[in-house]
């Protein structure tokens, strides 16, 4: 189970070219107004660096979200017939949640696709929806004093997103900021339901 979400680039490319037309009008100004230059070259230095960052970020930065079997585990240990041997992969959706890795994959223009997350879905404490506006979802951070996030999001103002919390055995709390499909998100709600009920905690995520 996969899933890379497509970005909508519009509101990105808006501000990449105001800080870039920012930066192109700074230098010039520089050159002809007797007082000023250092801080105008600085501000231009400032526009041009802001530009390219939003360009790298969020017009030429993908993400792809996979659901894979553990390195250290063999699915057919897990499945009444030998897939493999009939060249059949089993659907990770019927393994159960130790025996799979939730994995993000970072890709970035021509680049070789690299591994960026890999956190085991046993480990998934909290998934939840996060709002468009108003800041910041506050639960999670109450919930995990020490929680880490990470966006994986590909667009500046996503038409939905979502909050996942992995706490491993050392009570180390990640959070991944995800633009899931409806599947994806629906089988991430139920490992989270599954994890629940097997650690005896029935208050885990917030409900769709």
């Amino acid at each position: 189970m996969e899933h890379t979400p497509q970005p909508d680039t519009r509101r990105a490319r808006r501000i990449m070219w105001a800080f870039l037309l920012g930066g192109a009008v700074c230098f010039p100004a520089a050159a002809m107004l007797p007082f000023g230059r250092a801080v105008l070259q600085l501000a231009g230095v400032a526009f041009l660096a802001c530009g390219l960052y939003v360009a790298g970020r969020w017009l030429f930065t993908a993400f792809t979200y996979a659901v894979v079997p553990k390195s250290s585990v063999d699915p057919e240990d897990y499945v009444g017939l030998r897939a493999a041997a009939a060249g059949v992969l089993p659907d990770v959706r019927y393994l159960p949640p130790a025996a799979l890795d939730f994995t993000v994959r970072k890709s970035q223009g021509r680049r070789t696709p690299v591994m960026d997350a890999c956190l085991a879905l046993d480990e998934l404490r909290y998934f939840a929806p996060l709002p468009r506006e108003g800041g910041r979802e506050r639960e999670p951070y109450r919930r995990f004093p020490t929680l880490r996030v990470y966006d994986y999001t590909v667009s500046l103002t996503p038409a939905q997103q979502y909050m996942a919390v992995f706490v491993d055995s050392a009570n180390n709390a990640i959070g991944l900021i995800l633009e899931p499909d409806a599947a994806m998100a629906a089988y991430l709600a139920s490992v989270l339901q599954q994890n629940a009920g097997s650690s005896g905690n029935t208050d885990g995520g917030a409900a769709f």
